[in-house]
């Protein structure tokens, strides 16, 4: 899940930086793909336009599979896309959409 100025969208009880062995190339997909977030999403006034989210969306579901492929099978790997609605508050979308879960 990507949020406000984190270096790395990665969450868990597992600590990416020690515990895990994922590629620099996915490391820097990323964290490209946290910046696009920081850049382009506003918490009040949402994607900046369709464009920026609808690459952010694609990205999300690459970097979804990629990363799977780089964890150790038993770490499970939940993602939450929650703000890619236009003009939706985010605790909306927070609310009605639920993480999936990608196995």
């Amino acid at each position: 899940m990507a949020e406000y100025s984190c270096d790395m969208p990665l969450w868990g009880t597992v600590d990416w930086q020690k515990n895990l062995s994922l590629s620099r190339e996915l490391l820097d997909r990323l964290a490209n793909w946290q910046r696009l977030f920081d850049g382009s999403f506003h918490y009040q006034r949402g994607w900046i336009d369709t464009t920026e989210r609808e690459a952010w969306t694609r990205e999300a579901y690459e970097l979804s599979a990629a990363l799977r492929h780089e964890l150790p099978p038993d770490i499970p790997l939940v993602v939450d896309l929650r703000p890619i609605e236009p003009k939706t508050p985010w605790w909306k979308l927070w609310a009605s959409r639920g993480p999936f879960v990608y196995q």
